[in-house]
């Protein structure tokens, strides 16, 4: 189904469902409706079957800046603890948009052009790869507000970048930048600013050429291998081997049979051959 979106913009290309923030004007601060129209974005991406990748990126020099203070400030007397739904049920709440995040079945890409801080911080936690422009800028802010990271910063930055890092980030509230922020582990990838979208794009469609069932039950186990046992994770590991063992062993066939061949394979319901590397491309 397709939405009319006034926050963001929402856009299909080859395999690859492109969501990104457009309050350019405020450096895409998160205001209500923005948190209602990415949660439906992403539970659009999710049902689509012609979405292979997700990349959620910002329109201008920024990421996002985090929650829309201004409106913060209007409704914090007012506003219950519940955030008021959208017609259709959303909440827009960092946490449920962070699960919508996790437990899709297809790889999320955070492509930060620039500055993420705060609720920008909060959803690129949730996604699967992060890749940082040189210019992009990272900080939990919220303690600048006298509150804690929204969107289980607390749980997924100490698994990224360790505890004592996570604990600097979280209670000093100060920024940090793209080149610290690959030495500690945070992002994935720093790309030249010029070059940034191009590279994006080239990640995230070589991505969607992979075989789609494997790519998701390998996001599923690494997710829920962050709190399982290595006994548990291993049985896990052998249901999901039998899975694409009885219901896509043409995707198998194919990539034993172009190795074989000395070929680039191509895999159910990917739009062209996926090309491997043995190289440093990324």
């Amino acid at each position: 189904m397709a939405y009319e979106y006034t926050e963001l913009i929402y856009s299909l290309e080859n395999g690859v469902a492109w969501i990104k923030l457009d309050r350019p004007e405020v450096l895409n601060a998160l205001n209500q409706l923005l948190h209602i129209e990415l949660q439906r974005a992403v539970r659009q991406a999710a049902v689509d079957r012609e979405v292979k990748v997700v990349v959620i990126t910002g329109e201008g020099s920024s990421f996002s800046a985090g929650i829309d203070v201004k409106e913060q400030a209007e409704t914090m007397d007012t506003r219950s603890q519940n955030r008021p739904r959208s017609e259709d049920g959303l909440t827009g709440s960092p946490w449920d948009i962070g699960m919508e995040l996790w437990n899709m079945k297809k790889p999320v890409i955070a492509a930060v052009n620039g500055v993420a801080v705060g609720g920008g911080m909060s959803i690129i936690l949730a996604c699967d790869i992060i890749l940082a422009s040189e210019n992009a800028r990272f900080g939990e802010f919220f303690v600048r507000r006298g509150l804690i990271s929204s969107g289980f910063g607390q749980w997924l930055l100490p698994k990224l970048i360790g505890m004592h890092r996570a604990k600097e980030m979280l209670m000093m509230g100060e920024m940090i930048d793209a080149t610290q922020a690959v030495e500690w582990g945070l992002i994935n990838h720093v790309y030249p600013a010029d070059e940034f979208i191009d590279r994006v794009r080239d990640f995230a469609e070589k991505l969607a050429t992979s075989p789609v069932k494997a790519i998701s039950l390998i996001k599923q186990l690494v997710n829920d291998g962050m709190s399982m046992s290595i006994e548990s994770l291993g049985r896990s590991e052998r249901f999901a081997d039998e899975v694409l063992m009885a219901g896509f062993r043409d995707d198998m066939k194919e990539g034993v049979m172009s190795f074989i061949e000395k070929r680039d394979p191509k895999y159910s319901g990917a739009s062209h051959e996926r090309k491997w590397s043995n190289g440093q491309e990324t």
